[in-house]
């Protein structure tokens, strides 16, 4: 629904007798997969000569390419020997990991990986491909490999907007009732919007939401869902309290101090700054794109900076394992930022990866 654009624009290259490959960037749960699936779809369906030109697209995996391959150069015949198919036949390969042909293949005793093969039949055109991949895995690859990225056409996957985005979940509800005997009550929709939209930075819609109403519906199997069990639901999956979700719910500044008072005695300066970030979280007067504060605990060891982090932890998760610790003197050395943020080789940064699970 809604990503009529893309698609004819992917099936149009699919079909010309170019065989440039085409690389789908855009966030995470945007839509990219979905946008091949519906080509194939319509492959499928029997409408050869506009999609595809009635080609049949091969999903390759990168570490299965080299799967059971133990002895030096088998894996690169495998490769090759796919290669040579797909040439033959016309046949489209698409790769959901792009990053990953550059680690595959690599072992103690070669350097040799799988993107490296694949190289010159992207260079000669000689084997049609398509991939996706987000904006950050761009850049990595970019900066990895600045010819083998430019050897892509690219085609831009970007979030729908509001109307779109509710369109594309109204339709997605009406899918998930069908397949789980559920009953989406019609303040449903609108509700999960708006929770993923403020809490759910981590991806973009219509994803984000609709994965979570697929969770709402696989829970309630043969029941009928309304917002409230939608607003619990979030609550169990992020730990965040129900006061901050549901707009109906009343909370002042004085409930909060007395709240985070219950964990910290004598440092009102601390605690009322907290108070009037999580005041402005409550009446939705902050950037969602943006962390919800930045507090610089300063003073001598034992006053109660540690103790003042884990009671804000504790108020708004109920529990202070939720707060995250990084001890700054271990990470003093030059290397210390690309540990933290991660690197083009080692992408998952101890920082970043740990933000994203939590």
């Amino acid at each position: 629904v809604g990503c009529e654009r893309p698609v004819e624009e992917l099936a149009r290259l699919l079909a010309g007798a170019d065989r440039r490959p085409i690389l789908l960037v855009g966030p995470r749960q945007v839509g990219k997969t979905a946008i091949l699936h519906e080509v194939t779809r319509r492959l499928c369906a029997g409408k050869a000569e506009r999609y595809a030109g009635g080609r049949p697209l091969w999903h390759v995996s990168p570490m299965r390419l080299i799967s059971g391959m133990s002895v030096l150069g088998e894996w690169e015949n495998r490769i090759l020997a796919i290669l040579d198919h797909a040439r033959a036949r016309d046949l489209v390969l698409y790769f959901d990991d792009l990053l990953g042909l550059f680690t595959a293949g690599v072992s103690s005793a070669s350097d040799l990986n799988v993107a490296q093969v694949l190289k010159p039949a992207l260079e000669k055109r000689s084997v049609r491909v398509i991939a996706e991949i987000t904006p950050e895995a761009w850049r990595i690859l970019r900066e990895r490999d600045r010819t083998f990225a430019d050897l892509f056409h690219v085609l831009p996957v970007s979030e729908p907007s509001e109307a779109e985005t509710l369109r594309v979940l109204v339709s997605v509800a009406r899918h998930l009732e069908a397949q789980h005997a559920c009953e989406f009550e019609v303040e449903v929709v609108p509700t999960v919007y708006d929770l993923c939209r403020r809490f759910g930075g981590d991806a973009v819609f219509p994803g984000k939401a609709a994965g979570f109403l697929r969770r709402l519906a696989m829970k309630f199997r043969g029941q009928a869902v309304g917002a409230e069990n939608a607003r619990k639901q979030f609550q169990e999956q992020s730990g965040l309290r129900s006061d901050f979700l549901d707009h109906a719910c009343r909370l002042d500044r004085d409930a909060i101090l007395a709240g985070l008072r219950r964990g910290v005695v004598g440092q009102d300066q601390a605690l009322e700054a907290f108070a009037d970030g999580l005041v402005k979280f409550k009446a939705r007067l902050h950037d969602p794109r943006r962390p919800l504060g930045t507090f610089l605990l300063l003073g001598p060891t034992g006053v109660g900076k540690t103790q003042a982090a884990k009671a804000l932890a504790t108020y708004l998760f109920s529990h202070e394992d939720r707060l995250l610790r990084f001890d700054m003197n271990e990470y003093v050395d030059p290397a210390a930022a690309p540990r933290l943020t991660g690197t083009a080789r080692e992408p998952e940064g101890l920082l970043t990866s740990a933000i994203r699970r939590q």
